[in-house]
């Protein structure tokens, strides 16, 4: 080999050593951007969940100063405020209310195109996160115990709470989807199992319209009422029939806990309602007795499970709320 061609071949290896040089620190460079930003994003999340900087920073183990830096440099950056900065914590400004819902739905996305990449290498991955209202702790434990023993490598974020806190977390993305007793708009949400459940009237054995085969709304308006919360979906149906029916109650006991409610009245003097059923965790107590209602538009409720219109669930997420659907189906045919 000549010199001339030695020379050439290695002008021609430096070039290609420059070019990847290059091309590597771009793409640590996009990394790392897009790491920051990940990051920031994060930040703004904690802020918005935590009410304040300096619990955020605690909960991320980093000072409220560099957090304050970092957010201040993203504001500078968007050419708005996204917070309303008090002595006594933050609010989001408007421009922020339109941030954390991307900020929300990006964490979503992600988690969802992660969930499909690992479902490629044959291990199912990622985070479910559940949103329910209070009755569905007994079939949520037991079809989370199952859909574990198959996928253990997914983790399973199950929360309770009322069911407008469950339409809110739908739509900011704090939850990939809701189990809930109540109403939600069809044209923000769509369901993936919706029934319509008759409410029935529960009290002790002793109690006295526990005589009867069914009993009357007015009937049970006559005696002490042990009632849920006025925020959940049983209450809010109760509410509705009572006043179509110009029917004053004055419950005596306000729980926002079923299990609570069916000890108090197993035990107390009080009627109240349930939505009867296993998938809804009522035991089986031979002491206390449901009596459907009788005569007309009688409060009923809708079960359902459902998720936001357009957003698509992560693979792990998809498939639970498929297996909890089949669940619900089969109890209903039993």
């Amino acid at each position: 080999m000549s010199r001339h061609d030695s020379v050439i071949r290695l002008s021609s290896f430096a070039v290609n050593d420059v070019w990847r040089r290059l091309i590597t620190k771009r793409r640590l460079t996009l990394r790392n951007i897009t790491m920051k930003l990940s990051k920031t994003y994060e930040m703004v999340d904690a802020v918005v969940r935590f009410g304040s900087f300096r619990r955020a920073a605690d909960k991320m183990f980093i000072t409220s100063t560099a957090l304050n830096r970092r957010i201040i440099g993203l504001e500078q950056e968007l050419g708005v405020d996204l917070f309303d900065r008090h002595p006594h914590g933050v609010r989001l400004t408007v421009a922020g209310e339109l941030l954390i819902t991307h900020i929300r739905k990006y964490f979503a996305d992600l988690e969802s195109v992660k969930s499909a990449i690992s479902d490629l290498s044959g291990e199912r991955r990622g985070e479910i996160r559940v949103a329910t209202t209070n009755g569905f702790a007994d079939l949520l434990t037991i079809e989370s115990v199952k859909y574990r023993n198959i996928h253990p490598a997914v983790s399973i974020k199950v929360e309770f709470m009322t069911l407008d806190m469950v339409e809110a977390n739908l739509i900011d993305h704090s939850a990939d989807f809701g189990l809930i007793l109540g109403s939600l708009d069809p044209r923000v949400f769509y369901s993936q199992f919706s029934r319509e459940l008759p409410i029935k009237a529960v009290m002790n054995k002793s109690h006295p319209l526990a005589k009867h085969e069914k009993v009357s709304f007015g009937d049970c308006s006559q005696f002490p009422m042990a009632l849920l919360s006025s925020n959940m979906g049983i209450r809010e149906a109760i509410d509705r029939c009572s006043r179509s029916k110009d029917i004053k109650i004055n419950p005596v006991i306000e729980t926002n806990n079923i299990g609570f409610l069916i000890n108090y009245t197993l035990l107390g003097d009080t009627i109240s309602f349930i939505v009867e059923g296993t998938s809804l965790g009522q035991t089986d107590n031979p002491n206390l007795i449901t009596r459907d209602l009788s005569g007309k538009d009688n409060p009923h409720i809708t079960m359902q499970l459902a998720q936001l219109r357009g957003k698509i669930l992560s693979v792990a997420s998809g498939k639970f709320a498929s297996q909890v659907s089949n669940r619900l189906s089969e109890i209903e045919k039993n």
